[in-house]
């Protein structure tokens, strides 16, 4: 049995009980835009870095930036990835004028980046990492989401495969491997500093969740916008 906060109908904000498949019962409510304050909110919170680029057209940046950690080779990262997309698309539509920003960061549990992987066996995890880190310098953060959900839907496969699907040349790939493969380090490193220990992982403007459910994150992203409409920006 979990509890949740979560956003119900009339914007109200409610403490739930939640069991494997079942309904939710509230035990709590708060009327929005009285809510608690976000240490006291989630037990979770990290400091994300600087960067800010947004994975989807519409935007340069977000007033709510929601990043993913990802690793291709989960397959609930395959599952849940394009209902996050969704998610934000969605919920760019329920708040016009507010930037709501998608942003992947790559967390795969492959030893050749990632040393919380070191007694695991080695996958394709970070070379997959890299083969979309060729994609966003060649061909824009844009077609990264698209190139991760079609990689993550195909068979294992190896490096030169991964690069011609992506329309990589392999001899530039190859030649830069190793820089993009610390592009990718630099993610895992910033993971493991907040304690992402699972993938996929959601940070919602600093708020991290654990593989939620696409309710769960709409309900967030709604709370972060309402409140950050009645609080000084930061």
């Amino acid at each position: 049995m979990r509890r949740l906060w979560v956003l119900t109908k009339g914007k109200r904000l409610s403490l739930v009980s939640v069991g494997a498949g079942c309904a939710a019962v509230a035990v709590l409510q708060f009327v929005l835009p009285r809510v608690p304050s976000a240490d006291a909110f989630y037990v979770d919170r990290v400091v994300t870095d600087p960067r800010s680029v947004d994975f989807l057209p519409g935007t340069a940046s977000g007033d709510v930036r929601v990043i993913c950690f990802l690793d291709l080779e989960c397959p609930w990262c395959a599952k849940k990835l394009p209902t996050y997309v969704d998610v934000v698309e969605s919920r760019r539509r329920a708040w016009p004028g507010v930037n709501i920003a998608i942003e992947l960061r790559h967390y795969p549990l492959d030893m050749e980046c990632n040393p919380l992987a070191s007694a695991r066996k080695a996958t394709l995890g970070c070379e997959g990492a890299a083969v979309l880190e060729a994609v966003a310098e060649l061909y824009g953060r844009h077609e990264v989401l698209r190139t991760a959900q079609s990689l993550m839907a195909g068979q294992r496969k190896s490096l030169s495969q991964m690069a011609r699907d992506a329309k990589i040349d392999g001899n530039w790939l190859e030649a830069n491997y190793a820089r993009l493969l610390r592009n990718v380090e630099a993610d895992v490193d910033l993971g493991l500093s907040n304690g992402v220990l699972v993938t996929p992982t959601v940070v919602v403007n600093g708020v991290k969740l654990r593989s939620p459910s696409p309710e769960v994150l709409a309900a967030v992203v709604d709370r972060e916008v309402l409140q950050s409409r009645t609080s000084p920006r930061r």
